[in-house]
């Protein structure tokens, strides 16, 4: 996925990036309403059990990374 996203241009992966930095704080704000804490990726493996682990993977370096690492 994230060779596909490269290939995009840079708005749509602006885009990308700000839409899964939203649902990491929907992930964190149900956490924190239901009185524990867990990860951005435990919650998507609760939630959304469909989604490959590498994308998980993926996603959850981009939002603790979101410059690249620059």
């Amino acid at each position: 996925m994230a060779k596909l996203l490269s290939q995009e241009p840079v708005e749509t992966q602006r885009a990308v990036v700000a839409m899964l930095i939203l649902i990491k704080s929907v992930a964190v704000a149900k956490s924190i309403r239901s009185g524990y804490n867990i990860g951005f990726a435990e919650y998507v493996r609760r939630n959304y059990p469909q989604v490959d682990e590498d994308i998980i993977t993926m996603v959850k370096d981009i939002l603790e990374h979101p410059g690249g690492g620059r």
